[in-house]
């Protein structure tokens, strides 16, 4: 199965649209549609549905997406052992969040695919306070993590990637007490949803909890707690909860309800970070990266449903 195929079923399944996935992957809609025609003939089955308004996953489509997903971690290692029959002389270590990771695999597969690099890759995934220090020692490349305005670390390369916004998501059905509340949005309301959440020691973690503190929430109804992505979108997905998290979640059958919470969040950043003792090589080959991370963000989609009726919480305050 081809990768660049799978990833633009990603795109298109994100995006609802194939002129909108066209636009972010710099490919001519006619392109993209015969590269998900292909896949369709492959897999022996139709994955969306076309229309006036767009495009949508079928049930087959929709089963396959987790495993489409979860395939970019796979293809990684599929990029490197195309290359065994080379001699790995050096091991490129990345360090990511659990809530950045998705952003960065196919940032990192896109950029791979069109370089020639004589690095094994490996990632390390844990909390921004870990890997921030391990960049700045060299232990780590570079990392991708979430930080304040005040965070410095000397001799480290920072490339600004974005603001993170924060978003409280879920079904129509999972929101339910919370929209039958009205604007004003009474605690109450938001103390009877039901939620997925990080595990607990993770900074977007501590962030949450110091959330439901400000809002007088002191015990939440916790359905599940996750550092597995997958997971918590399926939940989210699947309206079996709603969560709050820092990036939007892509929509799969009903739609996703986003409901903005920066002004009951710390303003933080997405912030690129590159270890000063990298190679020159591979400093060129993460500035590209960087650049990529940029572009995929700014072109990411914003949330398909936000409520703007929702005041920031202003009800609360």
């Amino acid at each position: 199965m081809n990768w660049e195929d799978v990833h633009i079923f990603l795109t298109v399944a994100e995006m609802c649209s194939m002129t909108r996935a066209s636009q972010r992957l710099h490919l001519s809609q006619s392109a993209i549609s015969k590269r998900i025609q292909q896949l369709e003939s492959e897999l022996q089955t139709t994955l969306f549905t076309r229309g006036p308004a767009g495009v949508r996953l079928t049930p087959a489509g929709r089963a396959f997406l987790p495993y489409a997903q979860q395939s970019l971690q796979w293809l990684t290692s599929g990029i490197l052992s195309s290359r065994q029959h080379e001699e790995l002389a050096h091991t490129f270590k990345f360090g990511v969040t659990v809530a950045l990771a998705s952003m960065l695999a196919p940032v990192l597969v896109h950029c791979f695919g069109r370089q020639t690099l004589n690095y094994r890759f490996e990632t390390v995934t844990s909390d921004s306070e870990k890997i921030m220090p391990l960049v700045c020692s060299g232990v780590l490349h570079a990392g991708l993590v979430s930080t304040t305005a005040d965070t410095f670390w000397e001799g480290v390369r920072v490339r600004r990637v974005a603001q993170q916004s924060y978003y409280l998501i879920g079904t129509e059905d999972a929101l339910a007490p919370l929209l039958q509340a009205g604007p004003a949005m009474e605690p109450e309301a938001l103390g009877r949803l039901r939620y997925v959440v990080p595990n607990p020691g993770v900074s977007l973690r501590r962030l949450i909890d110091g959330f439901f503190q400000k809002i007088g929430v002191s015990q939440p109804r916790l359905l599940a707690e996750t550092d597995n992505l997958e997971v918590l979108r399926m939940l989210v997905q699947q309206g079996v909860a709603c969560t709050l998290y820092a990036c939007p979640i892509a929509s799969v059958g009903a739609p996703l309800l986003h409901i903005p919470l920066n002004e009951w969040f710390p303003q933080r950043y997405v912030d690129f970070l590159i270890s000063p003792d990298v190679p020159a090589r591979l400093g060129s080959f993460l500035e590209m990266v960087y650049a990529y991370l940029q572009f995929h963000w700014a072109s990411a989609a914003q949330p398909a449903e936000l409520r703007a009726y929702a005041r920031t919480l202003q009800g609360l305050s």
